[in-house]
């Protein structure tokens, strides 16, 4: 809830300054962090391991855009990403997979 409120500052400008080194310190101690895909050379980014974990909760492209505070042009490029990356081709497949690697 934090970040969202963070993330919302920076997009409208409201003190983006002290908004943007909260949300540096906010994913610094327990946001999520980068993770690589085990018998891959890939790796998700932070922001990708939050849409995963949306994906496997069921949200859809809409939620996960207000959810993450994006557009939804940038929940399906991230979407894209994912899939590619775990070499999936379904948003079922890649909750699949994020049950596997145990980040749900």
């Amino acid at each position: 809830m934090v970040e969202r409120l963070l993330r919302l500052a920076i997009e409208k400008g409201v003190s983006s300054a002290v908004a943007a080194h909260l949300l540096d310190l906010a994913a610094a101690f327990g946001g999520p962090r980068p993770l690589s895909i085990p018998g891959t050379d890939e790796t998700l980014t932070p922001r990708e391991v939050e849409v995963l974990k949306l994906i496997a909760a069921g949200a859809s492209n809409r939620s996960i855009a207000e959810e993450l505070v994006i557009t939804e042009r940038t929940a399906k490029a991230h979407i894209t990403h994912i899939l590619s990356k775990l070499g999936v081709s379904s948003r079922t497949q890649a909750a699949a997979r994020a049950r596997e690697m145990r980040l749900v």
